[in-house]
């Protein structure tokens, strides 16, 4: 039965020491366009973007029935090889993706090409028949105590305790996730979302929007110099991230050889108590207003930010009738900038000293991050 086979599972990945890790592909390890100045820049030595796309790997998928085909262009997050490779000896690694099987697959034989880290744990939105929610139990029916989950996005995952959210790795500047911008709700049939996918992929190949990008900046700035490159490797989330999972790991063992230690006991650790008691501790203490990050009309506690932050223990508050402790601000001279200011002990900080220390489970020093 399937109790039986996971609860096996479960003990031979005690016995090994490891834990089980969902990946999701798209803007969390890799990211995707199916723009064509992406090829046409990788054949061009005098492109300014030539450099920086040397590692970009492609593969051609024929979408749905139709024979209708596409060029994938696939970005590595940097130093995903080597990432992998350290965390699986600590994690059974899965994918899990909003794409289809076809496109997870490819993308795996990229990724993994002896298929030694993944093997057949490969679950595509066509094996989940949800295209809108990603769900624990469909991987782990009964026990989601050892699995650990990264993703770019919260909302998916209806923000699980399981789940680490990394910062979403955008290489193609402006093309977002080609997976999930046509996520309809589950309502819609399957054949209908395939459709929509479809479409916004014609779209994307006839508009070329990285060209269009390219251009403009090139038309800024006069003449072409190597600063001028639409495309860049800065991102060290995979970093951040391999620290991040080696701590969980370590906390999870210690505290599963305590209870163990503890015999006639039949308790174990479990991953889903861990994260968040390791991530409320980051901001514990800190109130925050947030100032022209959230849209308008926006309810704010449900926005993806806030949820986030206080994922990490922050408070949100929503005016200053509760001091704040952070003003999170977007522009400068705003009413709640100028208040936070004259009220002298708010820390008016750029929203990237709140994404940063979320990222990096720490909270960093406001004084690097100051609006002013």
């Amino acid at each position: 039965s399937l109790s039986r086979l996971e609860s096996e599972n479960v003990k031979r990945l005690r016995q090994e020491k490891r834990l089980s890790l969902i990946v999701d592909l798209d803007q969390t390890i890799i990211h995707a366009t199916v723009d064509p100045t992406v090829g046409e820049w990788m054949s061009d030595p005098g492109n300014v973007n030539y450099d920086v796309l040397r590692d970009v790997r492609s593969f051609n998928l024929q979408e749905g029935p139709s024979g209708y085909t596409s060029c994938y262009y696939i970005k590595f997050r940097p130093g995903l090889a080597q990432f992998l490779q350290k965390i699986s000896e600590l994690y059974e690694l899965h994918i899990y993706t909003m794409g289809t099987k076809a496109y997870a697959k490819e993308v795996a034989k990229i990724i993994d090409p002896t298929g030694k880290l993944f093997q057949d744990r490969v679950l595509s939105a066509d094996d989940s028949g949800s295209l809108a929610q990603k769900s624990l139990r469909r991987l782990f029916p009964c026990d989601t105590s050892m699995v650990v989950v990264i993703d770019d996005r919260g909302d998916v995952w209806d923000w699980n305790p399981n789940l680490i959210k990394v910062v979403p790795y955008e290489f193609f500047v402006g093309i977002g996730d080609i997976n999930s911008n046509f996520l309809g709700s589950n309502r819609e049939a399957l054949e209908e979302q395939n459709k929509e996918r479809v479409t916004a992929l014609e779209l994307q190949k006839s508009e070329r929007p990285l060209a269009k990008q390219q251009n403009a900046l090139l038309e800024d700035e006069g003449k072409p110099t190597p600063s001028h490159t639409l495309l860049h490797n800065r991102d060290h989330e995979l970093e951040r991230l391999e620290k991040v999972l080696k701590d969980i790991h370590a906390v999870y063992y210690e505290e599963e050889n305590d209870i163990s230690s503890r015999s006639g006991n039949h308790k174990h650790a479990n991953v889903g108590l861990i994260i968040p008691k390791m991530k409320q501790k980051v901001l514990k203490g800190c109130r925050l207003l947030f100032s022209g990050v959230i849209p308008l009309g926006v309810d704010v506690l449900s926005s993806d930010i806030a949820k986030w932050a206080m994922s990490f223990g922050a408070e949100v508050v929503l005016d200053f009738s509760v001091p704040p402790t952070h003003l999170i601000a977007a522009k400068i001279r705003t009413e709640k900038v100028k208040k936070a200011v004259s009220m002298g002990n708010i820390k008016v900080v750029k929203l990237n000293w709140l994404t940063e220390s979320l990222s990096q489970w720490k909270r960093l020093p406001e004084s690097d991050y100051l609006l002013y």
